[in-house]
């Protein structure tokens, strides 16, 4: 048996981020009819009727069809590993969602930061490291070294905003 880990934060009414051991996802919805999106580019649709315990779930990839279902055994994967052009079609099109979705969860952060300083900070920061995602995805594909995240600009400005308002909601 694995270890697992996960954890869920309320950031509006209906909306959640979820962190889990290997990603980090979105999800929105209402009883009965939820859409989660995590770092990976999986996409979540599930129907529910409340109460029945019944329920459908669509699961996808950006810019793929519906996945496989899972098997028990996880094929071989060599060292020469090239990506198929759908794959690379996928992480780009999660890199570019991730581009979005990252200051939309900063921004969302700050303003819980007003009503719960350390949650919000605590997602503040995991929104910043999402914004990192797509620069070292890109530095991949491109098969050059990533900037170490410390030393990009947009990151120390992010923080350095960050902890002033940090400092100031804990102040208010």
């Amino acid at each position: 048996m694995g270890f697992r880990f996960r954890k869920s934060f309320k950031i509006a009414p209906g909306v959640r981020v979820n962190v889990g051991k290997k990603s980090i996802g979105i999800s929105a919805g209402v009883k009965g009819a939820r859409v989660s999106v995590n770092s990976k580019g999986r996409v979540t649709k599930t129907v529910g009727i409340p109460g029945t315990g019944l329920s459908y779930t669509d699961t996808s990839t950006i810019g793929k069809g519906k996945t496989a279902p899972r098997t028990a055994q996880q094929p071989i994967v060599s060292d020469n590993f090239t990506p198929s052009p759908d794959m690379t079609k996928a992480n780009n099109t999660s890199a570019k969602l991730l581009k979005v979705l990252a200051p939309i969860l900063c921004v969302m952060a700050a303003i819980l930061m007003l009503a719960s300083p350390i949650a919000g900070a605590v997602l503040y920061l995991t929104g910043v490291y999402l914004s990192t995602v797509p620069g070292s995805y890109q530095a991949q594909q491109n098969h050059t070294a990533p900037i170490p995240i410390f030393k990009r600009k947009g990151v120390i400005i992010a923080l350095v905003v960050g902890v002033l308002w940090f400092i100031l909601c804990r102040s208010i």
